[in-house]
C-alpha cells in the first residue's frame, strides 16, 4: 500500500486552457479519489493529494507524473509554447487527455 502513496503524491494534473480553468477544476473534484488522497488546487503539495495546476502557473516547477488536461478548448497551433512547458514539467511519465481529434493535432503540433 506504501507504494501506491507514493504514486498518488507524484501526480499532477495540469490544465491547458487557463481561463477556463474553473471549470476543469470543478471536474476534477466531482471525481473520487481513493481514501484518503484529496484534490489539492494550487497550493503546496501534502500527502495524500493529486495537484491541479495550470500549466502556466506550474512554469519552472517538475513533477514525476504530469497528466496534461484541457487541451480540447485551446488552439494547439497557437500554443506550441504553452505545449512545451506542459510537456516539459513530466520528470518520469507524461498522460495526455483530450478527443481523438485533439491528440491527433497534438500530435501534429509536437512533431
Amino acid at each position: 500500500m506504501g507504494q501506491f502513496w507514493t504514486v498518488i503524491n507524484n501526480i499532477t494534473v495540469l490544465i491547458a486552457d487557463a481561463l477556463r480553468k474553473a471549470d476543469y477544476y470543478a471536474a476534477l473534484r466531482r471525481l473520487p479519489l481513493p481514501k484518503p488522497a484529496t484534490w489539492l488546487e494550487e497550493g503546496i503539495r501534502a500527502n495524500n493529494t493529486v495537484l491541479i495546476d495550470t500549466i502556466q502557473r506550474f512554469k519552472g516547477l517538475e513533477s514525476p507524473i504530469v497528466i496534461l488536461w484541457g487541451l480540447d478548448t485551446i488552439d494547439l497551433t497557437r500554443s506550441e509554447e504553452l505545449l512545451y512547458v506542459g510537456m516539459s514539467r513530466a520528470k518520469s511519465l507524461l498522460i495526455v487527455f483530450g478527443t481523438a481529434a485533439t491528440c491527433a493535432a497534438f500530435e501534429g503540433a509536437t512533431a
